[in-house]
């Protein structure tokens, strides 16, 4: 059983998703997703059912990379040896 139950979505913004893929579940139910290599990121919208490109972080994502949803609609993005970056939904926007 799932609940809620599976409904239809579009695509994937990017047209190659034959890579490693980092996805988050955001508090307000939107996913962030980061396909490396390559630093492609798009948020799906729950309420569209779609999803669009947004800005790529600003290191470039790599096998040992790690992306964790936390409180308040934000991703958090670090990895061994580099600083974090933190993802904020409503303004589409990275900051270290």
């Amino acid at each position: 059983m799932i609940d809620p139950a599976w409904k239809a979505g579009t695509d994937l913004a990017a047209a190659n998703v034959t890579y490693e893929m980092f996805l988050a579940k955001n508090s307000g139910g939107s996913v962030l997703a980061i396909v490396a290599p390559g630093n492609i990121a798009q948020i799906f919208d729950p309420a569209t059912g779609t999803w669009a490109n947004t800005a790529a972080p600003p290191a470039s994502f790599g096998h040992r990379f790690r992306l964790i949803p936390i409180a308040g609609d934000k991703s958090y993005a670090i990895a061994s040896g580099t600083p974090g970056y933190l993802y904020d939904v409503p303004t589409g926007t990275w900051k270290t």
